[in-house]
């Protein structure tokens, strides 16, 4: 007879719950001693707090950290030479900005990297067995879909008369520190809509993929997945969010390639069966026909699909075409790299991007310190766009206060933790892959869907990187330290995991 679960265990559980519940909510308006350009607020962070408190206590009573790993041994030499970085930082003595100095430029960018890691423990420490694993995914899914059926309701506002655009406004400043956007863009709970996209890519999407297919279903009911799966795909074309959308097809897609092309002469086997006669393809099994009304039936069912997917391709392309922002990639003059850019809105990215680069090479090996390269960028910023770009240039207006920032995680390293701290978090994510990959190879259904949920994670954020800059952002450090967190605790049996039932039962939170 199992043991019931402790008191403590229960509590870090409920906790839990709230944490991964609370994701979708990026910029909760009810935090004490914040700016209002903070804008990265996660309402996961009050019961994270409580969480990381019982979950200190509990590992020491089990005598215990869980915390060693290739990955995570890496994560805190990198940890070491950012500290290193800073300290050098300080010595350069940079100027003060809006009345932002370098020291509490410095403590806000290790605030922030250490909400990052305690996002990235707690995912850890609570999903080191499947039933962990199980709770977390229900719960995901759950705040999954209060995010879509908020974002049903913002689109609702935004392009139709059924409810009233200053109502939904309203509602959603009373948990957030934004309303509505004002360029007709779904943003569910999140700040923006890019934010939004960047959770389904690299958070909910992963595993819904991997669930839809490796054939695993966590509820009784098998249209759950797929319908999550739909909503998602369908609110992730209402932001209108360029990285978001191709990120999903290519990561998607390159997932499919490296780890389930396989599957695609199963799926041509399925596809075909009902038009050979309705007779299996593998030769170890028996022959049998089937009923020639059951093979149109079959036959019916696989043209609708094929054609259900392509209207539903098409008719996302045709929405997001008729967008200029949108259709600028295509559209756009193709002259010169810097010409595109700007002529499809991404000028000041570049310009970031290119001002980061400049930071870097004036100082190679030590970087500016972590959070000082805003102290910098004003005379890193390229000639080109000083003039040519509103954004940049309102930078230099007398009464612009904003501090820049590179928007770029890879640059922001390489400026602001030189070549040491850049390579080290690259290494510690190489690292994080090569635990992925032993999934992958690893027999088992729990090991299949670790394995394709990590990959797809992987490959998402080591794209997002390049479109955003913060530490402190949630679905960065979540979805990886899930994978981790089972890679932890079954690391002595060789991840050799096995589950026994094809479907995922539902498991109450205490």
């Amino acid at each position: 007879m199992p043991t019931p679960p402790s008191l403590l265990d229960r509590l870090t559980r409920w906790l839990w719950v709230l944490v991964v519940l609370f994701l979708p909510v990026t910029s909760f308006r009810y935090f004490p001693l914040l700016g209002r350009e903070t804008q990265v607020r996660p309402l996961s962070l009050y019961p994270l707090a409580g969480l990381l408190a019982l979950l200190i206590v509990r590992q020491w009573k089990r005598r215990r950290l869980g915390l060693s790993s290739p990955a995570l041994t890496v994560l805190a030499l990198f940890l070491l030479a950012a500290l290193a970085a800073t300290a050098f930082g300080a010595f350069y003595a940079p100027l003060d900005l809006f009345n932002q100095s370098y020291a509490g430029r410095a403590l806000r960018a290790w605030v922030t990297l250490a909400i990052g890691l305690a996002f990235f423990a707690a995912s850890i420490w609570m999903n080191e067995t499947e039933e962990d694993l199980k709770t977390t995914l229900k719960w995901l899914y759950a705040g999954l879909a209060l995010h879509i059926f908020w974002g049903g309701v913002q689109a609702l506002a935004i392009f139709t008369d059924v409810l009233p655009r200053y109502w939904v406004d309203a509602a959603q400043e009373m948990f957030s520190v934004r309303g509505l956007v004002n360029s007709r863009r779904v943003s569910g709970l999140a700040f923006e809509p890019s934010w939004l996209s960047g959770q389904m890519v690299t958070l909910y999407l992963p595993w819904l993929y991997a669930s839809l297919v490796r054939g695993y279903r966590l509820f009784r009911w098998r249209w759950v997945e797929p319908l999550l799966a739909l909503g998602s795909l369908g609110i992730l074309v209402l932001t209108y969010s360029r990285s978001g959308v191709l990120l999903v097809v290519s990561v998607a897609g390159l997932t499919f390639l490296l780890a389930d092309w396989r599957r695609v002469r199963q799926a041509w086997d399925w596809f075909k069966s009902p038009f050979n006669g309705g007779r299996p393809q593998a030769r170890t099994e028996p022959s049998r026909s089937v009923p020639a009304r059951g093979r149109w039936v079959n036959a019916g069912v696989r043209v609708a699909l094929v054609l259900a997917v392509a209207a539903g391709a098409s008719g996302a392309f045709s929405i997001l075409s008729k967008r200029e922002y949108f259709a600028r990639l295509w559209q756009a003059d193709r002259s010169s790299l810097v010409e595109y850019m700007v002529d499809i809105y991404a000028g000041p990215r570049l310009a970031y991007v290119a001002a980061a680069w400049d930071i870097y090479d004036a100082h190679p090996l030590t970087g500016v310190g972590i959070g000082a390269s805003g102290l910098y960028m004003h005379d890193a910023m390229p000639d080109w766009a000083r003039t040519t770009i509103p954004e940049i240039a309102r930078l230099f207006s007398p009464d612009n206060t904003l501090y820049p920032n590179p928007k770029n995680m890879y640059l922001r390293l390489l400026a602001e933790a030189g070549l040491f701290g850049f390579w080290l978090f690259i290494l510690f994510n190489l690292a994080a892959l090569a635990q992925v990959i032993k999934w992958m190879r690893s027999p088992g259904r729990l090991a299949a869907l670790v394995g394709a949920a990590g990959l797809f994670t992987w490959l998402a954020l080591a794209a997002y990187h390049f479109t955003q800059d913060s530490f402190a952002m949630p679905n960065l450090w979540v979805g990886l330290g899930m994978a981790l967190g089972l890679t932890l605790e079954n690391r002595s049996a060789d991840f050799s995991l096995e589950n026994r039932s094809a479907d995922f039962s539902p498991q109450k939170a205490g």
